[in-house]
């Protein structure tokens, strides 16, 4: 379960970070 909840943190935090650089990248 520990695991499992700090994937789906990681893959939140890295698609947060994505949407932010391609936002202010357009």
């Amino acid at each position: 379960i520990k695991w499992m909840a700090l994937d789906t943190l990681y893959v939140f935090v890295v698609a947060r970070v994505y949407l932010d650089v391609w936002t202010f990248g357009v």
